[in-house]
């Protein structure tokens, strides 16, 4: 029953990507989702998380290999990522399967979330590999986030930057490795933004 709770919710969250896109009637926003492939490939991913959680994972599979070859973004349905999430543009985004990703984040193309092969981290008594993003973070053009790092919240990573520490919060990193180079001061952005209206 747990899993079936679980599973709506992720369809749930899908309703909050497209209000965070999107603030537009709903009776021309399916023609702008249809028309959004970074979207449809999110849309990819909640609904093979939705299969997974139902124990389908071939279902889930499918899914993630269709988006693959169609949106050149891989979601992993075993990846967590909370509501409102952006992806923008997509292409060559990666997010591995361990990957927990908070509220209202958005992520641009060619971002890589994944392993290091070297670090395992215990967090609440799990070993993970990945990353952990915090909520409402950006992370822009071909950042690399690599190994059990935790993002805090409303941290900005810049294009191309490569972190493989923790962050902190309120700040924006960049450069190879990943420094802190100034603080966050941007306003939030909250799912109903509309980010893409205009």
């Amino acid at each position: 029953m747990i899993s079936i709770d679980i599973a709506v919710s992720e369809l749930e969250y899908f309703g909050k990507d497209v209000r965070r896109c999107y603030s537009s009637n709903w009776v021309v926003l399916p023609i702008r989702v249809l028309l959004n492939p970074a979207l449809l490939a999110v849309f990819f991913y909640r609904v093979s998380r939705f299969f997974y959680f139902l124990g389908l994972s071939p279902v889930s599979k499918l899914l993630f290999i269709n988006a693959r070859v169609f949106f050149g973004v891989e979601l992993n349905y075993r990846a967590k990522i909370g509501p409102g999430f952006l992806l923008a543009h997509g292409v060559g985004t990666v997010v591995g399967g361990d990957v927990i990703i908070g509220d209202n984040v958005m992520i641009a193309q060619g971002v890589t979330l994944g392993n290091n092969f070297s670090r395992i981290r215990v967090i609440d008594s799990k070993e993970r590999t990945q990353p952990t993003i915090g909520n409402e973070c950006f992370i822009l053009a071909g950042a690399k986030v690599v190994g059990p790092v935790l993002i805090a919240d409303r941290t900005i990573v810049g294009a191309n930057a490569v972190v493989t520490k923790d962050t902190l919060p309120d700040s924006i990193y960049a450069g190879i490795p990943a420094k802190r180079i100034g603080e966050n001061r941007r306003r939030s952005y909250q799912v109903g933004a509309g980010v893409y209206d205009g």
